[in-house]
């Protein structure tokens, strides 16, 4: 039995959001005003997010809860 989090797998798909638009935005697509390095710090969310939900799943199977 598997227990998701929805809201940090919300909150890891809006960082890889701010990653996409900054990038429009680094190549002209979008307005440059939505650049200027968020997508920095959308990576660290996601990444962030990211080692936190999986060190938990394999925590979880390892300790069979």
């Amino acid at each position: 039995m598997q227990k998701e989090i929805g809201a940090l797998t919300g909150l890891r798909g809006v960082a890889a959001l701010i990653v996409f638009v900054s990038h429009g935005a680094n190549e002209g697509v979008l307005p440059a005003m939505l650049g200027n390095g968020f997508g920095q710090i959308g990576v660290m969310i996601f990444f962030v997010l990211s080692g936190f939900l999986m060190g938990q799943l394999y925590l979880r199977r390892s300790l069979d809860i």
